[in-house]
């Protein structure tokens, strides 16, 4: 329940947050959290933890969340990772807002995770997808700007019942939204536009609605 307030610096180490903390950074370009090339920066196994201001980058992984809920990570720079931005895994309830999440592999990744927000980042220049859901229903994806991502804009994979919303999907190498597998969503008023293949692309699924877009 504490809050700690991080000065800026560089600070080469990964973190496990195992208890419910605030941790914030005074500024999200000066408070560096490096990974040093190996490991994930930030491991999040508990709920209601605040990560918050920080500028993470150089790691196999930024953030994982595995098991929680109520956890918000706000206003972050994600940035040169080799694999993941930020994975919820098994998790709910929690909020991805405000950050920014560049030249990664993958954006933000989803894994049997339910009822969270993704909403107001900006995802662009990550080498694979920009958001990837699997296996995960009734998440919101809200007013995000999506753009120049080396592969998919948004990629559903047997995943249901989620909301995508007010997203800008942009100059993706491949497709701007794709669903596979993936029945009972809805995608409406997005702009999806100059997208290399297709804006919306549907691979064995079924019951979606997209409107107004």
């Amino acid at each position: 329940g504490d809050t700690i307030l991080v000065p800026p610096g560089t600070y080469y180490e990964q973190l496990v947050i195992d208890k419910s903390l605030i941790i914030k950074g005074e500024n999200e370009t000066t408070a560096v959290i490096d990974g040093n090339v190996s490991g994930v920066c930030i491991q999040i196994t508990a709920d209601n933890v605040v990560v918050s201001g920080f500028k993470i980058q150089n790691a196999l992984i930024g953030i994982t969340v595995q098991n929680s809920s109520y956890t918000q990570i706000l206003k972050n720079t994600i940035i040169s990772t080799s694999r993941e931005s930020i994975i919820l895994s098994q998790s709910k309830n929690n909020t991805i807002t405000n950050n920014t999440i560049t030249n990664n592999s993958r954006g933000v990744h989803l894994i049997l995770s339910s009822n969270n927000t993704i909403s107001q980042n900006k995802i662009e220049s990550n080498r694979e997808c920009g958001i990837l859901l699997n296996n995960s229903t009734n998440n919101l994806i809200e007013g995000n700007d999506i753009c120049a991502n080396h592969a998919k804009g948004v990629y559903l994979a047997d995943s249901s019942s989620n909301l995508i919303e007010n997203n800008t999907v942009t100059l993706s190498n491949d497709d701007g939204l794709i669903l596979q597998r993936s029945c009972n969503n809805s995608l409406r008023e997005n702009a999806v536009l100059s997208n290399f293949h297709c804006g919306f692309y549907l691979v064995d699924s079924e019951n979606n609605t997209l409107s107004h877009n």
